[in-house]
């Protein structure tokens, strides 16, 4: 795993402070997911929205709504909802 890029791929570094968390919406529910990037060693918080891409679809996708990077050497903290 690693750092998100523009195509969603996820590369933060497993074991290493990774947490996930949830918040509710009006509409739902968003994903945030914290660690410690294996490119730049920044602490990375990222929301996600998770989504039906049709009807009838069985999955859900995530799409992601945003992005926090920190300076580099900082260590991650605790996620928490609402």
């Amino acid at each position: 795993m690693g750092d998100i890029e523009d195509d969603g791929v996820l590369d933060l570094v497993v074991g290493a402070g990774m947490r996930v968390a949830t918040t509710s919406t009006t509409t739902g529910a968003d994903l945030l997911v914290s660690g410690l990037s294996s490119t730049d060693k920044t602490v990375q918080v990222l929301k996600y929205h998770l989504v039906r891409p049709n009807p009838k679809a069985t999955t859900l996708q995530a799409k992601q709504l945003a992005k926090v990077s920190s300076a580099a050497a900082s260590a991650p903290s605790v996620l928490g909802g609402d």
